[in-house]
């Protein structure tokens, strides 16, 4: 463990923040050539991913891990672009599903080979356990930290 001049622990969320606010701005960079945001294109990304690039918004929201409110408008305001149709499904009319348009399956391509070029880069500079490390620690923040911050956030008794 790594103490600041202050004698606290290292704040690891922060520089996670810090690294996952850098990789957005370098993304939202990259989606701007096409006239996308960081947002839009991640959503592309995985929808291209899926069968028929077609899923419920069930699933968007448990990708990316926001709520049903976040993902409505996010999803009204690519298909006002003409991103992507959504539309009631057949088996509950409370349920909606989203499918890619022509115009958003055009830049598909430049998209995954952007992601991929990005992955093959991280994967040349680490080993594969430095990966390893890297993930468990990526699991830690993203599952196990939320169990031990209600323990040990409670008020005092």
């Amino acid at each position: 463990m790594t103490d600041t001049p202050d004698g606290r622990p290292e704040n690891y969320g922060r520089l996670l923040q810090q690294a996952s606010s850098s990789m957005g701005q370098e993304l939202g960079r990259f989606a701007a050539r096409y006239g996308l945001t960081e947002v839009q294109m991640a959503v592309i990304n995985f929808m291209s991913s899926q069968p028929g690039g077609q899923v419920a918004q069930h699933a968007i929201e448990e990708e990316f891990h926001i709520q049903r409110s976040t993902v409505t408008v996010t999803l009204q305001r690519m298909e006002a672009r003409g991103l992507l149709t959504r539309e009631q499904a057949p088996d509950d009319a409370r349920r909606k599903t989203v499918r890619l348009t022509a115009r958003a399956t055009r830049d598909v391509e430049a998209i995954h080979n952007y992601i991929d070029h990005e992955q093959r880069e991280f994967e040349r500079r680490f080993s594969p356990t430095q990966i390893t490390d890297f993930k468990a620690a990526l699991a830690f923040f993203a599952h196990q930290q939320n169990d031990d911050n209600e323990i040990e956030s409670a008020p005092p008794r």
